[in-house]
């Protein structure tokens, strides 16, 4: 679908670019750019140790957090060097967090280090079944509102709920991982050239990685 559109690929798939940064970068300031982020990674942490668990391991505080929020939190050693930077969303039964590309497994392998027999903590790699879609610029919430998914006002970053569109939940979150008005997109891999398709339908214009590298 993604050639179709002109789409460069990689050797691993991921789009690099699609012919048209200009009209990318226009439409990100002005009105709504897609990119697709499926290389990333996605984990699952369930059980009810895990807001203690991951406030213990990262930088940010969970201990207080509610379902529906979100944030953006460091993984670190015990010397305080960085492994990775993750948004996680706070959901009534899990964590979902979104790992940089290439880092979802190295993430759970070092969680799983500090696990021990008494902790209520599951972790589950969804990487290859769930497709990240980031929408970004002025025009995302109109965008989504074009397909039936209208959001309240002034949400904060990180606000995450699950939404209808078109009989397939999706997850989404307030926030593109730039410096930009956004929103991020969970969707299940079976429904992701359907979701794709109706954004680019909707006049979202598809954006790159080479360019979402570059804006990083």
């Amino acid at each position: 679908l993604q050639q179709t559109q002109g789409a460069v690929l990689s050797d691993d798939g991921i789009p690099m670019s699609f012919g048209s940064d200009a009209a990318a970068l226009e439409a990100m300031s002005k009105a709504t750019a897609l990119v697709d982020r499926s290389h990333w990674g996605v984990i699952q942490m369930t059980g009810r140790d895990r807001l203690r668990f991951i406030h213990n391991q990262t930088t940010n505080t969970f201990t207080q957090r509610q379902p529906g929020e979100g944030c953006d939190t460091v993984f670190v050693t015990s010397t305080a060097r960085t492994i990775d930077l993750v948004t996680v969303y706070v959901t009534e039964e899990s964590l979902l967090l979104i790992a940089s590309p290439g880092q979802d497994q190295r993430l759970i392998d070092w969680m799983d280090r500090y696990i021990f027999p008494a902790d209520q903590v599951s972790l589950m790699n969804l990487t290859q079944s769930v497709a990240v879609f980031s929408l970004l610029g002025p025009g995302s919430a109109d965008t989504l509102k074009q397909l039936g998914i209208e959001l309240g006002p002034d949400l904060p970053y990180g606000h995450n709920q699950i939404v209808d569109f078109r009989n397939v939940s999706l997850h989404l979150g307030v926030g593109s991982d730039l410096g930009l008005a956004g929103y991020t997109l969970l969707v299940p891999t079976e429904a992701a050239a359907q979701v794709w398709q109706s954004l680019t339908d909707a006049e979202a214009v598809p954006l790159g990685e080479k360019l979402w590298q570059q804006l990083r």
